[in-house]
């Protein structure tokens, strides 16, 4: 099993994985490169706006793709598709994209307020190389 330092390690992880998603669909201001790739085919670009100008110009550069073609074409496409048509589910649950922002930055706050704290708490005691499975 992991030491507490392990799961502080891989908390930590998780809160950055939820920022940068915070970040992208929350239409940061900061200027961020996002790169995707679909099935060998990749999409980047840099700039302001997260995803929403991030599937701006996914677009601008791909206007012909209407669904069909290749693998990958039609993956890009449901995609972009389904972020400006606000396709997001989570748990089964209808989201907005405004929704599921909200959503992570609770995550993030009750993954911060919780298992960091108390493995922190842990290292900060001694027990850090400890496994509380053990």
């Amino acid at each position: 099993m992991a030491t507490w330092n392990q799961k502080k390690a891989d908390c930590e992880a998780l809160i950055a994985k939820k920022q940068r998603m915070v970040k992208f669909y929350g239409d940061t201001s900061d200027s961020e490169t996002w790169n995707f790739e679909i099935e060998g085919v990749q999409f980047s670009w840099t700039g302001t706006g997260g995803a929403t100008a991030y599937w701006n110009a996914w677009r601008a550069a791909n206007p012909s793709l209407d669904g069909t073609g290749t693998d990958a074409e039609i993956l890009w496409y449901e995609h972009w598709d389904n972020f400006v048509n606000e396709n997001v589910q989570r748990d089964g649950t209808d989201l907005t994209w405004a929704q599921f922002v909200i959503d992570q930055n609770a995550e993030i706050t009750a993954l911060t307020n919780g298992l960091l704290a108390e493995c922190q708490a842990q290292i900060d005691a001694g027990n850090g190389d400890v496994d509380p499975e053990a």
